[in-house]
């Protein structure tokens, strides 16, 4: 991981480098694959779209990161308001519709069947005939998950379309009443706004939109009369 971003951080910088569009192509080609490898093995699903839970929590430090990278933004500037500026859904609802697109996807494999009947022989060797009927395994459980998540959709396009639903409800659902920055739910008419822009204007774009422009900070800097606070 630490490669990857140090390879963002060489080809993009806030006011020269990689445009918006390239640096946030890099790091949805490169960086997010890298941190969403094997999901299906080490990510608990979220019960609530807006609420990351287990591993995922932890990642989402690493998203906050690139995508500050991308967009050339403040650390002030919150993690659900980059996501939106840079039209990157939240860490674990992307982990979710990985988990959710790998088991679907080996749900009508060929070898379905025959994992099915070993995991039935095995069963019946560790629990026995006799027993009550067992609680369903984490794999099993997933599974079921998966199957309500995806609402019948398999192809990579709906399944795209389920993650994007799934983040505005968890936008708009939110446990937050007053949205910081432009406070716009998820469009991806907002990465219009970037284009023919060089990257210290994109920068400087998205700092004025999430109003976290450091001018608070250079003024206190240099003493201006009446400037107490640095913070935004």
């Amino acid at each position: 991981m630490s490669k990857q971003m140090l390879g963002l951080n060489q080809v993009a910088a806030s006011t020269w480098g990689a445009t918006f569009r390239h640096s946030r192509q890099i790091y949805n080609s490169v960086i997010r694959p890298t941190i969403g490898f094997g999901a299906s093995v080490w990510h608990t699903p979220s019960e609530k779209p807006g609420k990351a839970k287990g591993i995922a929590a932890k990642l989402a430090k690493h998203q906050n990161a690139g995508l500050r990278r991308v967009a050339g933004a403040y650390k002030a500037t919150a993690t659900d308001v980059l996501e939106v500026e840079t039209h990157c859904p939240p860490l674990h609802i992307y982990l979710d519709r990985l988990v959710a697109g790998t088991i679907i996807r080996l749900k009508d494999a060929r070898h379905k069947p025959v994992v099915e009947a070993a995991r039935a022989r095995i069963r019946r060797k560790t629990i026995g005939r006799k027993t009550p009927t067992p609680k369903p395994t984490p794999a099993v459980s997933k599974e079921a998950w998966a199957v309500e998540w995806s609402n019948g959709a398999e192809l990579k396009r709906d399944l795209d379309l389920r993650m994007l639903g799934k983040w505005t409800e968890a936008w708009t659902q939110g446990p937050r009443q007053v949205r910081r920055g432009p406070g716009e739910p998820p469009n991806k008419e907002i990465l219009k706004l970037h284009d023919w822009l060089r990257k210290a204007e994109s920068s400087m774009l998205v700092q004025a939109r999430t109003e976290k422009t450091g001018l608070a900070s250079f003024l206190k800097k240099i003493n201006v009369l009446g400037i107490t606070s640095a913070n935004c």
